[in-house]
């Protein structure tokens, strides 16, 4: 007889090819779209680029040089570096190019108050934020200003990782490369549902008509995006305009990384639970916001449908029913062959997307999949998922239990 689980499993693996087929059609069928960008305006708007950071004196140069590298008329760009109440050398560096840069310096208050802080003074009719330990190419600007157009408030980047060293980093860039296409799938679809601390644009304007950055909220970039989406504005992405970021080197790190974000993550739904299932917000109420969820759900069950399987196959190769009494399962009209067989085949169909898809994301990240990368890539996409799995949990737990929210990288 089929179990609970066993139905449950087999619903999970029916969404999940459905989810993957619909990100790979609208891939395939705007296939033009993936590397276009939009030409400029005749006249190129000023732009205000604010760089907060809180003891990041290992990076803030890089940082601040890779935005004096780009390639933009330097009468129209006002780079803002705030100092978040650093307890290194941050500041001390960031006055080292205080010839070209203006430099703040504030109280400790969280980086959505830096970035509010900066976008006070800004004088540019665009503002683009980026973190300080991120570096952007040199034609970003150019090749996201062009999307500015109509109700588009937003314009996000394709983001790397940068001088990946650690294996939790070599990790992190297989993920990083697979999101650079589900960025632009959920762009085409009007879903954009996080603008990514390293180096996004807004229309200040519009930043001023909605408040600015939420500051006590722990992923103030998911939230700025829900917020602007909900008030009907748009959001962007440029696949050729690359952002560099520095990833967490160590599982720890990772681990603390990603419960802030998946707490945010519920902390944001719950805010803006109105968005779920709703019409009126088009993909994002009706599809991407309500897959998120019941794919988080469904991730549960498939960790408990593989591990126990995983316990039944380890248990029978150590005869361990001789030993307790247990009895193998066989093959009968109470577990129908059918169950098996379809579970096995949307299997291999949802892991060939997937592989399809990160191929894709290879090709648009400018990367070459060697066979040397073939131990990473197989921990990327069938180990690291319950890693994610445990990350949720605690970011449940956390959240049940309210404990105190904290920023942290």
């Amino acid at each position: 007889m089929i179990t609970a689980l066993d139905a449950a499993t087999l619903i999970g693996s029916l969404l999940t090819v459905y989810v993957s087929f619909v990100y790979l059609v609208q891939l395939i069928s705007n296939r033009s779209r993936l590397l276009a960008v939009p030409k400029l305006p005749n006249i190129l708007p000023k732009v205000s680029i604010i760089v907060p950071a809180h003891n990041e004196e290992r990076t803030i140069d890089a940082t601040l040089q890779s935005l004096l590298n780009l390639d933009y008329p330097k009468k129209l760009l006002q780079i803002i570096a705030v100092d978040d109440g650093s307890t290194d050398r941050t500041l001390q560096k960031m006055r080292k190019f205080s010839k070209h840069v203006t430099v703040l310096t504030k109280k400790n208050g969280g980086k959505a108050s830096a970035l509010n802080a900066g976008i006070k003074i800004a004088r540019g009719d665009i503002v683009a934020t980026t973190d300080a330990d991120s570096y952007v190419e040199s034609n970003a600007l150019r090749n996201t200003l062009g999307y500015f157009r109509g109700k588009v408030a937003a314009v996000t980047t394709s983001i790397k990782i940068a001088e990946p060293k650690t294996f939790v980093q070599k990790v992190q860039a297989i993920e990083y490369l697979f999101n650079i296409i589900y960025r632009k799938v959920f762009s085409i679809m009007n879903s954009i549902f996080v603008v990514p601390g390293p180096f996004s644009l807004y229309k200040r304007s519009v930043l001023e008509i909605v408040g600015g950055f939420e500051e006590n909220n722990i992923t103030e970039d998911m939230e700025i995006a829900l917020r602007l989406q909900s008030r009907g504005y748009g959001v962007e992405n440029s696949v050729p305009a690359f952002t560099y970021t520095h990833a967490p080197a160590t599982i720890r790190q990772l681990f603390m990384q990603r419960v802030r974000w998946y707490r945010g993550f519920i902390i944001n739904m719950r805010r803006y639970h109105y968005m779920l299932f709703n019409p009126k917000y088009g993909d994002m109420g009706v599809f991407t916001l309500p897959v998120n969820i019941v794919l988080v759900a469904f991730l549960f069950i498939f960790i408990g449908a593989m591990s126990y399987s995983s316990a039944e196959t380890l248990f029978r190769m150590l005869h361990v029913d001789f030993i307790l009494g247990y009895v193998p399962m066989q093959f009968s009209f109470s577990n129908p062959v059918l169950y098996s067989s379809l579970f096995n085949v949307l299997w291999v169909l949802a892991t060939g997307i997937l592989i399809y898809l990160t191929y894709e994301g290879y090709k648009l990240g400018r990367e070459k999949f060697t066979l040397l990368m073939i131990p990473t890539f197989f921990v990327a996409t069938f180990v690291y998922i319950f890693f994610i799995g445990f990350t949720w949990l605690e970011s449940i737990r956390k959240e049940l239990t309210g404990a105190e929210l904290k920023w942290e990288k």
